[in-house]
């Protein structure tokens, strides 16, 4: 199991892994590589994860759902999440 509140990215990792569908989670102690079934699959966990580290980290608020973000500003769509 891994503590998604020590997780510091979330991102695909198919060139690392050399495998299709690939995904990397990284510890400040660890570095996981998972495998989906599928890309949609992987783009999903990876948006999971990305969000569950969102909810752990100290910047992150209950009442709002915003980490720190004003409302004018645009996200992004990006491969990797870093918190």
């Amino acid at each position: 199991m891994i503590d998604l509140s020590t997780c510091m990215t979330v991102k695909s990792a198919e060139l690392k892994a050399k495998k299709s569908h690939a995904l990397e989670v990284s510890t400040p102690e660890e570095t996981y590589l998972m495998f989906a079934d599928e890309a949609k699959e992987k783009d999903e966990w990876i948006g999971a994860i990305g969000r569950a580290i969102v909810q752990t980290s100290s910047t992150y608020t209950q009442e709002t759902g915003d980490y720190g973000k004003d409302d004018d500003d645009e996200s992004s769509s990006d491969e990797e999440l870093t918190y």
